[in-house]
């Protein structure tokens, strides 16, 4: 689920009532959230277009029990991605992952704060001072990478990061980017890593590695895809 949803006004109305909804009296929360998770049951085995929202709660719901987060979730736009999809979330956005397997990149911040469905802080007052409704949350497909026709990069507005996918084969290709620090991540199966020296790494499904700007010319080959995370900087772009 990514950012408020779109309305007139700037969505001025709908953080007011993400305000009211996260300032409610403690006592009266429990039975709100249980009158909603129930409407939500109801409605999830109907025709419409907000049905996968109304189970996302009902799904949600299991693991976060009588939380807030759970009636939050349902000012917000629910999407189903494809796998190798992406979506770029701008600052300011509200977000909340509700299940599957994704790789979340993001640039060094300290103030990452919460709505709900979380067992640590929620700092209301400046959560709803930075939410932006406005925010837009652009799905995103990877694009191919000039000469690279098994990688593909999600290209994102971001200086900070960006984040490549490659489809491996045996035959040795050269790690995007090549140069800047890189994580690389091992999503299935193997992967092996060599520098022009002959040095060599295996990363299993699972694991990832820090590769520095010092090691350039590195190849990559095996089965599968690999992830490779570096900086947003043009000069490290291939």
């Amino acid at each position: 689920m990514s950012g408020l949803l779109d309305v007139e006004n700037g969505g001025t109305g709908l953080v007011a009532a993400l305000r009211a909804l996260l300032e409610w009296p403690a006592q009266d929360r429990v039975p709100l959230v249980r009158e909603v998770v129930a409407a939500s049951d109801r409605l999830a085995d109907a025709a419409g277009p907000h049905t996968a929202a109304y189970g996302a709660v009902v799904s949600m719901a299991r693991h976060r029990a009588d939380d807030l987060g759970l009636v939050a979730s349902l000012l917000m736009r629910h999407r189903v991605l494809e796998a190798g999809t992406a979506l770029y979330m701008p600052a300011g956005g509200l977000h909340a992952y509700v299940r599957g397997v994704g790789v979340e990149i993001m640039a060094a911040t300290d103030n990452v704060l919460r709505a709900g469905l979380t067992t640590k802080e929620v700092n209301v007052p400046e959560l709803l001072r930075i939410t932006d409704p406005a925010v837009q949350v652009p799905v995103m497909d990877p694009s191919a990478v000039a000469g690279l026709s098994r990688t593909r990069v999600y290209d994102c507005p971001a200086e900070e990061f960006t984040l490549y996918r490659a489809q491996l084969t045996a035959t040795p290709a050269p790690l995007v980017p090549s140069a800047g620090p890189r994580i690389v991540l091992r999503t299935a199966g193997a992967v092996q890593l060599r520098s022009p020296e002959g040095g060599t790494l295996s990363l299993q499904q699972g694991d990832s590695c820090f590769v520095p700007d010092s090691d350039r010319g590195v190849t990559v080959q095996g089965t599968g895809t690999l992830f490779a995370a570096g900086t947003g900087l043009a000069v490290h772009r291939p």
